[in-house]
């Protein structure tokens, strides 16, 4: 990558309009992390994390969308990008970008996508999403002509809640085909997507997603969040937490555990997170309030209580009806839970038998099978072997990784 003079860059940086990657970005506090950005036009964040850099290295700027605010992921992905010379800007909005290419004047710019679903997001009608389509299409496009880099983060195949599959697939085709940096986070990535859509081989690099080791505070033993949550001591208690979207399959596992408390009564479940709107919050009480072995807290959960949860249970549950990659998962092992977990994405190379079972979600039962068997996760072993699988790769590793990653990347 060619080296750009720091006063160049900055001054092309300072020629920018102030609604070039959208108008402004709240400050955003991860736990753990640094703030995602600096309140303010998009003009005068960038001079600052220009001008934040360390002397030695070409800059390099990463304008990254969507930005993702209750999620720690971004933020521990680019926690050594400024130690190496690179700032990371969130776009807040890519629909209302203007023009990228003015940005792309350096060769060392880059364009990062995240999740894809920001962008056919809102639309009304089949031709309102093709609009769409079209106007990122020609935003990549202007981007790439003006020498700018556009890498892409696969979280998922498709979106998850997605009412125009066919466009959504042109989505990800648009971005394979453009991207210079196609970033996954397991290997077999290419091979999940590839009924989809293609993903050029010499593109693909695969950074994994770290645990939240370090991010999350975990202080409260198993005792103390079992009286905070009124958890019978001797209670197999599994546990879900975060946001309770259909795809998850959270009415499969509430029918599961229902079935299984009725024949031993010994056993609770932990339900935290918000749901998607009023309405499902209402039905999922009203669902849960069925079950007397229940423990639901259907909002967004605090940082410090998410220890709580984890400490007061002995099994994750990720009963996931669609899937490619899995924080939930990375988090249970942080918190040295195992997992009963679907069949289904990367979880099938994840879960292994020394930290968790799978179950085939196609099975009508499969999930009450894997409830009855639980016990066996209770050895201490289990425990053991999550923790030591969190232990491997931390979020210092991954951030140096795709630091590593970006700062050697060749300019075509």
């Amino acid at each position: 990558m060619a080296a750009v003079p720091r006063a160049r860059f900055t001054r092309r940086i300072r020629a920018l309009g102030a609604g070039i990657l959208g108008r402004r970005s709240p400050s955003s506090q991860t736990p753990g992390m640094a703030p995602h950005g600096i309140a303010g036009p998009f003009e005068q964040r960038a001079q600052d994390a220009l001008h934040a850099l360390p002397q030695g290295e070409s800059p390099i700027l990463i304008a990254y969308t969507p930005l993702v605010r209750n999620n720690p992921y971004q933020a521990m992905l680019y926690s050594s990008c400024w130690e190496r010379g690179i700032a990371a800007v969130p776009v807040d909005d890519l629909n209302d970008t203007g023009d990228l290419s003015r940005l792309a004047g350096p060769a060392n710019v880059w364009l990062h996508v995240h999740w894809t679903s920001a962008v056919l997001g809102g639309a009304t009608s089949q031709a309102d999403a093709r609009r769409r389509l079209d106007r990122f299409q020609a935003l990549l496009d202007r981007f790439t002509r003006a020498r700018g880099q556009i890498a892409w983060t696969v979280h998922n195949v498709l979106p998850h809640e997605r009412r125009f599959h066919d466009l959504e697939v042109d989505v990800c085709r648009v971005l394979a085909e453009r991207a210079d940096l196609i970033h996954v986070l397991h290997e077999k990535t290419v091979a999940l997507t590839e009924p989809y859509y293609q993903l050029p081989r010499d593109k693909v690099r695969v950074v994994p997603h770290a645990s939240y080791v370090g991010i999350y505070p975990n202080v409260i033993g198993r005792v103390q969040a079992r009286y905070q949550l009124r958890v019978p001591p001797g209670a197999l208690t599994f546990c879900f937490v975060g946001a309770m979207r259909r795809y998850k399959g959270i009415d499969r596992l509430i029918d599961g555990f229902s079935t299984v408390f009725r024949e031993r009564g010994d056993v609770r479940l932990l339900l935290a997170g918000p749901g998607l709107s009023a309405a499902e919050v209402r039905r999922l009480s009203a669902r849960t309030r069925a079950v007397p072995g229940i423990i639901a807290r259907f909002e967004r959960i605090p940082e410090w209580d998410l220890q709580v949860y984890f400490n007061a249970a002995d099994v994750a549950v990720l009963p996931y009806e669609d899937v490619l990659n899995s924080g939930a998962l990375m988090l249970a092992f942080t918190f040295g839970r195992p997992v009963i977990a679907s069949r289904r994405g990367l979880l099938t190379d994840m879960v292994t038998e020394d930290v968790g079972i799978l179950f085939d979600p196609d099975e009508p039962a499969g999930l009450e099978r894997a409830l009855r068997s639980a016990d066996t996760l209770t050895d201490p072993r289990f425990a053991l072997a999550t923790r030591a699988r969190a232990e491997q790769y931390a979020p210092r590793a991954m951030a140096d990784d795709f630091a590593a990653l970006i700062r050697g990347w060749p300019k075509a």
